[in-house]
């Protein structure tokens, strides 16, 4: 070790350092992880005295390959170790000051560090799924999407694959949600047909495959501020008062009743040609097959949108 004018170091494997800077032994994994690594603080105060200037004393604790040194110094110190050479040092101190090292390294052995790559949630998934079935005994699945943001997506596409007990994939299905637009709030269902007969079917995966983040219309949901539900033996009939809540008409509006468990087909129709801000609508929807004996009640959901001017 080379010392400059003035200055005096210890350099030991004990504990000279403060308990924060303690390494571990020279041969511990952990000193294997990089072929060099540096890290260094400075403690008392910046321009304390004559002599030292902005470095009063400085701790460091050096990690390379299988040599480590603890140094203890006080004053300016020019330090050098095998392998190792230390050229870039920025010192940055405030009241209770920091040092930055940055370290390059002469050394035999390199390691390479890998990261993952982490991307972005997706921003729409299936909130809800229900397993159902055709009238000739075949996989049907029901579902709703959802954004899981504040921005709307568009023309949402769902996958579904079904297996048998022996991990056989026996039946797929490929469809759109029943909205072109899936906005903030407000769930998006799909029904998915697949050839598998549900007796075979062990299991089933749904997947969202593509999505659109933007589209050449407007739209916005018109609010859903009552349903009323009547059951007959075969029928359900849903009657639904909407509102809009916008600032701004909305056209065209559609809309939908349905459940997770029907048996018949979706099916979206025209509500309004215009709803003005704040108005009310009322619209009657028949959900077929989904009746039953007096007392059942099926779980009814009710959406509506349309398409707005900018």
């Amino acid at each position: 070790m080379s010392l400059a004018s003035g200055c005096t170091c210890r350099s030991s494997y004990a504990d000279t350092a403060p308990s924060a800077l303690r390494a571990p032994p020279p041969n511990s994994a952990k000193n294997r992880v990089l072929p060099a690594q540096a890290t260094c603080r400075i403690w008392g105060r910046p321009g304390g005295g004559r002599g030292y200037g902005w470095v009063v004393p400085l701790y460091c604790r050096v990690f390379a390959l299988d040599l480590l040194i603890n140094e203890q110094c006080s004053g300016r110190c020019l330090m050098k170790t095998r392998k190792i050479f230390l050229t870039t040092l920025v010192l940055f101190a405030t009241f209770s000051a920091v040092a930055l090292v940055r370290a390059t390294v002469n050394a035999e052995t390199t390691s390479t560090l890998y990261l993952p790559i982490i991307s972005a949630a997706p921003p729409v998934y299936i909130s809800e799924v229900q397993i159902s079935s055709t009238f000739g005994g075949n996989l049907r699945v029901n579902g709703e999407v959802r954004v899981s943001g504040s921005t709307p997506v568009f023309s949402v596409t769902v996958n579904v694959k079904a297996y048998n007990n022996l991990d056989e994939l026996i039946g797929v299905g490929s469809g759109l949600t029943e909205f072109v637009a899936t906005l903030p709030g407000e769930p998006n269902p799909f029904e998915i047909y697949t050839l598998a007969s549900v007796s075979q079917v062990a299991y089933f995966t749904t997947e969202i495959t593509s999505w659109q983040s933007s589209s050449n219309k407007t739209y916005a949901s018109a609010t859903v501020i009552d349903i009323e539900v009547y059951v007959d033996p075969m029928d359900v009939v849903a009657v639904t008062t909407i509102r809009n809540d916008n600032s701004e008409p909305i056209l065209n509006v559609v809309g939908l009743a349905w459940t997770l468990t029907q048996v018949s087909a979706y099916l979206i129709t025209p509500v309004t040609d215009y709803l003005a801000p704040g108005e009310t609508f009322v619209f009657t929807r028949t959900i077929s097959g989904e009746g039953g004996m007096p007392g059942y009640m099926p779980d009814v959901r009710v959406a509506a949108q349309g398409e707005v001017v900018p």
